[in-house]
């Protein structure tokens, strides 16, 4: 009886482990099938404090010129949707196609993540390298910008979770500033206007210009000549079909198409009407402004907000302006090295009235051709894609400093509007304008054909 009753309880306590292990099987096996939140079950509301942070430091930090802040803006949303594309379970990294690094970070399929904070990570920690010698009081901005979402994400999901989150977004940001560092731009806002440079002499070549209306740009030497051969995200982008042809053939015969271009510029200079002045001065995107592309960001963010946009698309969006922006400035500063071609207002004081001025500045570096015309139609190209053919919209971006918004019926008219604005304002010829714009179409169906699906 002695021997029975131990057999029983052996029995027992085996059937009470099998129940034991079976109880936690299920619950392993029910935790690794939870369905968690995916990122497109957030607003994107709270990334438009970071756009506003990141044009203001385009804005005020010193360096950050056209085709250095479009590197930024290429690297930063590529890392944003790095950030949360774990959570979309129709995309996939871009780790495959640009080769980040064989350690790029992935997230653990049986726990949650709570994506807005993984974004606010990665976009703190993006501009923190991105402007690494940005004034003190930028710096604190990011902490205190993301002190803010963690302090309101905590209320909407577990420590555990949030710490998770933020670790996350922070390696993918590390991983991706690391790929950035060997693009061949790193520390570029230090080096705008090498001295080692010099530029070809010759007729219808470029020469440092006079910048009646931009007194930084006064016959400043050339900027970022080299940046044409930076790595770009796309290599269709920068690939020969994309180097444009010759520019016409130059000349100061007055029969010559050369001199009939030039004296277009100089005649709509001459007879601008009020709104033909208000239109180039808006797009001007000048020193101390967002820059071309950051006003490209800046109507990707009006959109946005006007869409009431979830997370995975603002973040699939930004990616691919930044892409497309960041690579029509290589692409531009190629050609325009590659040509060298003389600006406006060298041709016209030398050959046509030597007092004539343009009515906004001319920058520091050669013609051919427009990169406002180039990366405004790349942008351009891409909201159209995402958002349709027929979306009107405001530009408001720019009433805190006076303007006065402009509509549009479309996107294409915001590019066509920023590309004509440049020879408004005297500082192209007109088929310098007409071919960026069409260039940069080609570069945002490049962008657009970037395959994100799974």
């Amino acid at each position: 009886m002695k021997q029975l009753s131990l057999v029983n309880r052996g029995v027992k306590i085996l059937v009470f482990s099998l129940l034991i292990m079976f109880t936690l099987f299920s619950f392993r096996e029910k935790e690794s099938n939870t369905e968690f939140p995916k990122t497109a079950s957030y607003s994107a509301d709270f990334i438009i404090k970071w756009l506003d942070l990141h044009l203001d430091m385009i804005k005020f930090v010193s360096g950050y010129t056209p085709p250095v802040a479009s590197r930024t803006i290429g690297y930063t949303y590529l890392a944003l949707y790095e950030s949360v594309v774990p959570g979309m379970p129709d995309k996939k990294s871009l780790n495959g196609h640009f080769a980040y690094s064989e350690s790029f970070p992935l997230t653990d399929s049986t726990l949650e993540y709570y994506w807005p904070a993984s974004a606010s990570a990665a976009l703190a920690q993006m501009l923190r390298n991105s402007f690494p010698l940005a004034p003190k009081q930028y710096k604190n901005l990011i902490d205190s910008l993301e002190n803010f979402d963690s302090l309101h994400f905590a209320q909407l999901t577990s420590n555990e979770v949030l710490k998770r989150s933020f670790q996350f977004g922070r390696k993918v940001a590390e991983h991706i500033a690391a790929y950035a560092a060997k693009d061949g731009a790193e520390f570029a806002f230090t080096r705008n206007y090498p001295s080692t440079y010099t530029a070809p002499i010759g007729p219808g070549l470029w020469v440092p210009t006079p910048a009646p209306m931009q007194p930084v740009f006064h016959y400043k030497s050339a900027m970022q000549p080299s940046w044409g051969n930076n790595r770009p995200f796309l290599y269709a982008n920068v690939a020969s079909s994309l180097i444009l042809p010759l520019p016409p053939t130059y000349s100061t015969d007055t029969a010559s198409y050369f001199y009939q271009e030039a004296k277009a510029v100089y005649s709509q200079v001459q007879n601008n009407s009020a709104a033909e002045k208000e239109l180039a001065i808006f797009w001007a995107d000048d020193v101390g402004s967002y820059s071309p592309p950051g006003h490209s960001i800046a109507i990707c963010k009006i959109i946005l907000s006007d869409k009431n946009a979830n997370l995975a698309l603002a973040s699939e969006v930004l990616a691919k302006i930044g892409i497309g922006v960041s690579d029509a400035f290589i692409n531009c500063f190629k050609n325009k090295y590659i040509f060298n071609l003389l600006r406006p207002v060298t041709y016209i004081r030398n050959h046509i009235d030597p007092n004539w001025n343009t009515l906004i500045g001319t920058p520091p570096f050669p013609e051919y051709v427009s990169c406002h015309s180039t990366q405004s139609a790349a942008a351009a190209r891409i909201l159209t894609h995402y958002f349709g053919e027929n979306v009107s919209f405001t530009d408001n971006s720019k009433d805190d400093v006076g303007y006065t918004p402009r509509n549009f019926n479309n996107f294409y008219e915001f590019a066509q509007e920023a590309a004509i604005s440049r020879f408004y304002g005297g500082v192209h010829y007109n088929f310098s304008c007409s071919l960026g714009y069409e260039t940069g179409l080609k570069i945002g169906d490049n962008v657009i054909n970037l395959d994100l699906k799974k």
